[in-house]
């Protein structure tokens, strides 16, 4: 039956292969920091083994590649066209220290070797169940003993609810042919049962929350999330239980924020801690419960490192890490002091050293700084009032307004610095990592391990951003692509024709573009 099963699998992602792109949250340089969070001590980066469980087409690997050109990293999928994708990417690329194996995960063994690093993206409920005790197993077997390994996965109890959305698409399009017919045939369905449902019933309720996926993603997405021959989700205790049977140990969450109970008002986190008698495992099933969780993206380690986990952050762990954040003042707001951060959530500051340590943050984004490069530049403005502050006397109120920060889920960290422009110069350059992973496309990946994608303006103008060409030399370069019909400018849905107008136009999308380009981090120092 598995062999059967793995065929259609195989068959299904090669009809219709998945779009490879990276996951932030993946990222090695992420995981070790969170590791280093909770005071544990993971494998440097720099010479580390790292393997991919599932990798498609290598378009989460081969950016780490990159960045990290002395590991030795290794992808591992079932799809030959995937895989075959990948392989030309890389020999395009020029790549020594990535290789990519058409294979079913299932047959790797202890010999296949030791890793760092390994890391399943949106494989572990789409596999059968005996692959899934496969893939658990090589995350004990092959993991050397300082390792993290990195496992998505769908969760119980919020996908018992769209498990319920997900068999009534399979009903409706699992008679046709191809997969686009069965997509389309199973939206009918779901349009049918929102149009018809009673607006206070469970199904329409459901359907509710599903809709705007349904509506927003792309269609290979969906047909491997929803259509897909297996989606086995599990409860998060499950999961752990079925790391503890291969010598694994529950670290943390890749997003770690959902973690914390200080998130949760008294009501909930007072009962629980009572409860769970300190035990992380048992309190995140508790809220899972509550808030109907349908995805967690877990790091585990070896049960060996786990008496060095702590959950009470510390500032020595703190110190060690590189912080960057958004911290956007909020406009019309009777506020003082609120700001809008990343993933366009809002925070609002009353210390006034912590309203300088955002500020400061925000000015250095996307680059990185440490809570002691913080504390120096608050210390220095702080000069420039009659409330002047000693660097001493700063460090401890950035250490609690990062370690804030960072259980609300509005920080970024790393282990090492991420040093890129934080202003736009004359004559910018673009990230040379950004420019390897560049292949005619709309987007590209940045150091943070994202993908950015590219505006019409950005695309034209990205290729001379190599530190030759001024801010006029690339307007010109706008007006050549209007010229030769490659590029046009419109006013209230009006193509403009003036001369002058269009001049006017291309300046200020110029403009635009290059400032996107720096804040999403593809211009260089």
């Amino acid at each position: 039956m598995s062999t059967t099963l793995n065929e259609r699998l195989s068959d299904s992602y090669n009809e219709t292969p998945y779009h490879s792109h990276p996951f932030s949250q993946t990222a090695p340089e992420h995981l070790t920091a969170i590791a280093t969070l909770f005071s544990v001590q993971s494998v440097p980066l720099e010479h580390a083994r790292i393997l991919e469980l599932g990798c498609a087409s290598g378009g989460n690997l081969i950016p780490t590649a990159i960045r990290l050109p002395h590991a030795q990293i290794t992808g591992v999928d079932l799809s030959s066209v995937h895989i075959l994708e990948g392989q030309a990417t890389i020999e395009r690329l020029g790549l020594k220290n990535i290789t990519l194996h058409h294979m079913d995960l299932s047959k790797i063994t202890p010999d296949f070797g030791t890793f760092d690093y390994i890391i399943s993206h949106g494989v572990y409920s789409w596999i059968p169940q005996e692959v899934q005790v496969a893939m658990m197993r090589i995350c004990g077997e092959n993991l050397s003993d300082r390792g993290l390994a990195y496992i998505s996965y769908n969760t119980y109890p919020g996908w018992k609810y769209r498990e319920v959305i997900r068999d009534a698409m399979m009903f409706r399009g699992a008679i046709r042919e191809t997969p686009q017919e069965k997509l389309s045939y199973a939206r009918g369905m779901i349009d049918f049962l929102h149009d018809k449902s009673n607006p206070e019933s469970l199904t329409r309720k459901n359907i509710d929350e599903v809709l705007p996926i349904l509506k927003n993603s792309q269609d290979y997405y969906l047909i491997h999330e929803f259509l897909e021959h297996c989606n086995f989700p599990c409860y998060f205790h499950e999961f752990i239980e079925r790391a503890k049977k291969n010598g694994l140990h529950y670290l943390a969450e890749s997003q770690p924020s959902s973690m914390f109970l200080s998130n949760f008002s008294s009501e909930i986190a007072e009962p629980l801690l009572r409860e769970c008698n300190g035990s992380q495992v048992a309190v995140e099933q508790h809220l899972d419960f509550l808030t109907g969780r349908s995805f967690r993206q877990t790091i585990l380690l070896k049960e060996q490192k786990a008496t060095e986990i702590n959950y009470q952050m510390n500032s020595v762990q703190l110190q060690k890490l590189h912080y960057a954040g958004i911290f956007t003042p909020k406009q019309m707001s009777t506020e003082i002091n609120t700001f809008i951060t990343l993933y366009s959530s809002e925070v609002q500051l009353t210390n006034p050293i912590a309203v300088l340590a955002a500020q400061v943050l925000n000015e250095h984004y996307p680059s990185t700084l440490q809570i002691q490069e913080i504390a120096e530049e608050v210390s220095q403005r702080t000069q420039q009032t009659n409330q002047q502050k000693t660097i001493a006397e700063c460090l401890p109120v950035v250490s609690q307004f990062i370690e804030n920060m960072i259980v609300r889920g509005i920080i970024r960290c790393r282990s090492h610095a991420v040093a890129l422009a934080t202003t736009v110069v004359n004559y910018p350059v673009s990230d040379s990592f950004a420019c390897c992973t560049m292949d005619n496309s709309d987007a590209l990946t940045n150091a943070w391990h994202e993908n950015v994608q590219l505006n019409v303006i950005e695309k034209s103008i990205f290729p001379l951003l190599d530190g030759t060409h001024s801010h006029e030399q690339l307007h010109a370069h706008l007006l050549q692509d209007v010229a030769a019909g490659r590029l046009n400018f419109s006013k209230l849905g009006e193509p403009i024709t003036d001369a002058h107008e269009i001049s006017t136009s291309a300046q200020e999308h110029l403009t635009a573009s290059l400032a996107n380009l720096q804040r999403n981090g593809l211009l260089s120092r």
